[in-house]
């Protein structure tokens, strides 16, 4: 049952997420508690179209600020992670039914379905949409029990399901950071959102850092890792692990005489990026399977997560090499060439968990015996 009450909304704000109908009427549902303006059809198509327009391009020192969250569940679990909501729109009074009404601060609109359901994407709408606020970059809006020393990098990742798979698990395993690099999926792309399941709101996220920034955030005392997602057959190791120094040693003394003769023309010079990077990609990598490799060996983990048709970049695997690294790879039984990139990164991710819990457990034994 509806009742109907008249007055001003106070919580109506000069946004450009707000609809500003002159007559407000506001409704609430009984047995629910939730205040909404109702906004007849003649009032809707062009104004919605314009809001959600500007929330998906909304931006705040050249970043996305506000997202567009759809579907009950992603919303109700974006709010339990303490996310902030501008705006909540919806076309039917039942998916509002046992909806959290104490966590709402925000206006509440109802608009027509065929509205609405324009800027649905999946196949069978639900009728209900947020905008809400994106944290600020590399920050967390909810406090955490337990926080790995563990930092996801991911790395030509362009699978949306993959990367929201990939943020719900490294937000369920406690990971301390989460970078996207350019090449990846957009992090706040709709779909990667729907698979995230609103761990994007309960991890630091760094978007679409370039690589020569990536050292800011690795801290000190860290080892690296980088997965391979084939099975590691013959020729799959021999990728990463054969010597390929044929010719290093012919073009670094080419370079080194380039030097010399440019020294009359221009001075000193440096090799060039893209010839330093050629020659890590042809260093060889150390090579484990992830049952044999310690991941507490130092104060902080860094894992670099390839995508699965263009794999690791070789940006990844200087990084790996600078810092003493090496690839982690996982047993695959005969037939099965690779895994989804997305299911190797959570396996890994468990492991990392099972190993700083367990070495966490042990130490606060020895404590415990020696305060005995």
């Amino acid at each position: 049952m509806i009742s109907r009450k008249s007055q001003t909304d106070s919580r109506h704000s000069k946004d450009d997420v707000n609809f500003h109908p002159q007559n407000i009427k506001i409704y609430h549902t009984n047995g629910i508690g939730i205040e909404y303006t109702r906004i007849e059809e003649t009032d809707t198509s062009k104004k919605l179209n314009q809001i959600i327009m500007n929330a998906n391009s909304k931006k705040q020192k050249g970043r996305r600020s506000e997202v567009l969250l759809e579907g009950r569940r992603l919303i109700i679990d974006a709010l339990k992670a303490k996310a902030t909501m501008k705006a909540l729109y919806f076309s039917k009074l039942d998916v509002l039914d046992k909806f959290p009404a104490e966590m709402i601060d925000c206006p509440v609109y109802k608009v027509p379905h065929k509205n609405l359901k324009i800027w649905c994407e999946t196949d069978t709408p639900q009728g209900i949409l947020g905008i809400f606020d994106i944290p600020n970059e590399g920050e967390t809006i909810t406090s955490r029990a337990t926080e790995l020393p563990l930092t996801v990098i991911c790395d030509n990742l362009r699978d949306p399901g993959n990367m929201g798979t990939l943020v719900r698990t490294a937000a369920a395993v406690g990971c301390s950071k989460f970078i996207t690099l350019p090449g990846c999926v957009d992090i706040w792309n709709s779909k990667v959102l729907r698979s995230g399941a609103g761990g994007h709101f309960r991890i630091p996220i760094i978007n679409n850092l370039s690589w020569d920034n990536v050292i800011n955030y690795i801290p000190n005392k860290s080892t690296v890792f980088i997965t391979d997602t084939r099975r590691p057959t013959d020729w799959s190791l021999d990728d990463i692990t054969k010597p390929h120094f044929d010719g290093i040693e012919k073009e670094s003394q080419d370079n080194r005489n380039s030097s010399l003769s440019s020294e009359e023309e221009i001075g000193d010079t440096h090799m060039s990026k893209r010839q330093e990077l050629e020659m890590y990609n042809r260093l060889p990598l150390n090579v484990s399977l992830y049952t044999e490799v310690d991941f507490t060996s130092d104060d902080h983990t860094v894992l670099i997560v390839g995508g699965e048709m263009s794999g690791f970049s070789v940006q990844a695997r200087k990084i790996t090499h600078d810092n003493d690294g090496q690839c982690v790879m996982l047993p695959m039984a005969t037939g099965i060439n690779s895994l989804n990139s997305s299911v190797t990164a959570s396996i890994l991710l468990y492991e990392i968990h099972k190993q700083y819990t367990v070495r966490d457990r042990n130490n606060d034994g020895v404590e415990n015996k020696k305060s005995c």
